[in-house]
């Protein structure tokens, strides 16, 4: 152990020191107090706002004739999406329905006649006439969904693009059961990834900058309505929702997106972002003494924009930094300051 410590105090004692005699020439930058005004980029989709999504729906139990439409496909109002035929068990308790509105019918005629001759009370008649109204009531929430029709067409209830098509012809459907849905056709959002290390400077109410992939000249402005709580594991990304400040149908569901989120201003020191270099140990700057010697210092980088980083460590306005020439140099080595970029 004794022998281990001083072969390794030998070793420290001859390790080089930075030779006096090399001068490295640099190009050096004050450190400065500014305020930034950082973004962050993500790409996503577009898509309609979760509100505006419309689900298509079995008005009853059916089987599936037809099936229309595909999914991408743009339909208008009233346009033909699928043909339902009313199944058995449909039929039978439309069929149930009808005849217990018939016999209401037929039982409150007779007591009403009964009535008359003075033959039964009055309370039986009215049961008699609540019961009927029961009937009645049962019979058109059966022909409110068309159970009486043998098969019936199911119509697009808005104008927009198919985003799924859930049934195939010959399908058995429940009543409710999810038939299409439709996205309108005026588009109103983008879902952006975002990194998970960027979801603590986002907030909602944020303002985006949208471009479309397709139209790199094309700006859309929005801001974020939603920000989720977990990351998609397909993408490991956080998804953020962005609505769109006015709808536009000048953008394909699905179509990709750049996004640009403003951040919040910050500010602080600031260096150029060139003068930040990485090791295992960390991230740090060269600074300039007064000897015109580079002195590693750790610096903590923060917020950016524009090639500037704002960064926290044992620095102050009106430090220099070296810009250029920094991955030649040693903690201790001797620099020149020069005018222009070092090559």
């Amino acid at each position: 152990m004794g022998f281990a410590l001083a072969l390794g105090q030998c070793a420290a004692a001859q390790a080089p020191a930075p030779d006096a005699s090399i001068v490295a020439p640099v190009l050096v930058e004050p450190v400065r107090e500014k305020t930034l005004h950082p973004s962050a980029v993500a790409f996503g989709k577009v898509q309609s706002r979760p509100a505006d999504l419309a689900s298509v729906t079995a008005p009853h139990d059916g089987i599936i004739g037809k099936v229309y439409v595909r999914t991408g496909q743009s339909v208008t109002r009233g346009e033909p999406i699928a043909q339902l035929m009313v199944a058995a068990a449909a039929e039978e308790t439309y069929q149930k329905a009808k005849t217990a509105a018939d016999f209401a019918k037929a039982k409150l005629e007779r007591l009403r006649y009964l009535w008359a001759k003075k033959i039964v009370t009055r309370d039986t008649l009215d049961q008699a006439e609540i019961a009927y109204k029961d009937a009645q009531a049962a019979l058109a929430a059966q022909r409110k969904i068309g159970a009486q029709e043998p098969q019936e067409t199911i119509e697009a209830p808005i104008s927009g693009t198919v985003t799924a098509v859930a049934v195939s012809e010959g399908d058995r459907i429940q009543q409710n059961a999810k038939i299409i849905a439709l996205s309108p056709s005026n588009v109103r959002a983008v879902l952006l990834g975002v990194e998970a290390e960027d979801i603590g400077s986002l907030r909602t109410g944020m303002t985006a900058k949208l471009t479309p992939a397709f139209a790199p000249g094309t700006n859309y402005s929005g801001k974020i309505t939603g920000i989720n709580a977990a990351i998609d594991p397909s993408t490991r990304l956080v998804d953020v929702l962005v609505e769109l400040e006015t709808s536009t149908a000048l953008l394909p569901i699905g179509s990709y997106m750049r996004g640009e989120i403003m951040l919040d201003p910050a500010g602080g020191l600031a260096v150029p972002r060139e003068a930040i270099l990485y090791d295992k140990k960390g991230s740090y700057v060269f600074v300039v003494d007064k000897d015109g010697v580079a002195r590693r210092l750790p610096v903590n980088p923060g917020a950016e924009a524009d090639d500037i980083v704002l960064v926290r460590g044992h620095l102050k306005a009106g430090d220099e930094v070296v810009v250029q020439g920094n991955y030649e140099l040693t903690d201790g080595m001797k620099i020149k300051k020069v005018s222009r970029a070092v090559r």
